[in-house]
């Protein structure tokens, strides 16, 4: 049904199954006291409970020939404040781990000037920091830090992370400015357009430039290092709907960004629906005025063309085996607010993605 394989999720009860006769096959799960919750549906059938072994693993057998999986993390006994659920069709390379992947972790901690700069380690930004100090626990080894204000930016590549370690961060040391581009965008209409730029360095630091327009903001060749990932996209749209066109900056090269048609996405308190043509598709839903339980559903070419759905229903949280009635869920009649999104290619180079955003009531 999709044309390819992607990275997403969501729940249904429309599974069609698209071969007479699949092949089975065995999911693994790997956690530790993190992981607070564990469930998986055989295609389309109920839902069952899953528990870890003395190992910290838990297997699943497929024999519909695509599945889906539900599980939230914690920490020291806490209630889940998040639940996702990845749906797709066939094994794994290796065991998912929804919930860490083994990694050893280590404090960084140190000053910030200036004292109100932003600041990236890993995958964490914008790390929120107080006033001129900051605190983080990122996984052990290589790590790329970076502090950046305005235009000005500074990267301290290689930071060697083993144990829990001071790393102060200043901007007036080894800064750079930021190139100013101007990319050719196409496509657009008469809708006004949004650029922007990232950059996913060799060691896995994500970093978002300002948004600008009618020029970006990107970290320039002879500051880059090899291994790093510089993207320039443009966003078109509102904050209800809209759609993004990104491309990969390869030296000096800029891309030209166009937008194209894409298949349709929509969403209400039904679900989300999605056109042919998507690598993923995903809604993620909450309680509109109060914090509570936050739920992402997410589904893979792989599972649409298994199961034959073009839709995906909202999960009740409340309605899987085993979630504990003390733990948060969607009450009903609550107002809640729907975001859908879905994409096409690769999220830290190439892609086009679309968004909605739905009120409605659960």
């Amino acid at each position: 049904m999709w044309k390819r394989a992607g990275v997403l999720a969501a729940i249904t009860g429309l599974g069609a199954c698209s071969s007479d006769d699949p092949t089975p096959y065995t999911i693994t799960i790997t956690g530790d006291e993190h992981l607070i919750y564990l469930a998986a549906q055989d295609g389309d059938a109920p839902w069952q409970r899953l528990t870890l072994d003395a190992a910290g693993q838990a297997t699943f057998t497929v024999t519909r020939g695509y599945h889906g999986l539900a599980f939230a993390c914690g920490l020291g006994g806490s209630s889940p404040r998040f639940l996702s659920a990845p749906f797709d069709a066939g094994a794994r390379a290796a065991p998912l781990a929804p919930c860490g992947d083994g990694r050893t972790y280590a404090t960084v901690s140190g000053a910030v000037n200036p004292p109100d700069a932003e600041i990236a380690l890993g995958l964490a930004y914008p790390l929120p920091h107080a006033a001129g100090s900051y605190q983080v626990q990122v996984p052990t080894g290589a790590l790329d830090a970076v502090v950046m204000q305005g235009t000005q930016i500074a990267i301290r590549r290689g930071e060697q992370v083993t144990a829990d370690r001071a790393l102060d961060l200043d901007l007036t040391v080894d800064s750079f400015q930021l190139a100013t581009v101007t990319p050719t965008v196409t496509g657009a209409g008469a809708d006004p357009v949004t650029l922007y730029a990232e950059i996913l360095t060799a060691n896995q630091t994500y970093v978002r430039h300002p948004d600008a327009s009618p020029a970006a903001l990107i970290v320039p060749a002879p500051q880059r290092a090899t291994g790093d990932r510089v993207v320039i996209g443009a966003n078109r749209g509102t904050a209800a709907r809209g759609d993004t066109t990104q491309r990969e900056v390869v030296a000096e090269a800029l891309p030209a960004l166009a937008f194209a048609s894409l298949p349709a996405l929509e969403v209400d308190r039904a679900g989300v629906r999605f056109g042919d043509g998507w690598d993923f598709a995903a809604v993620a839903y909450r309680a509109s005025a109060v914090g509570g339980l936050r739920a992402t559903v997410m589904t893979t070419a792989a599972w649409a063309d298994a199961s034959g759905a073009t839709a995906q229903p909202l999960l009740d949280p409340a309605a899987l085996p085993g979630w504990d009635p003390a733990w948060p869920t969607l009450a009903a009649s609550t107002a809640i607010t729907l975001d859908a999104w879905a994409g096409i290619g690769d999220l830290s180079g190439d892609y086009q993605t679309a968004w909605v955003t739905a009120d409605a009531t659960w």
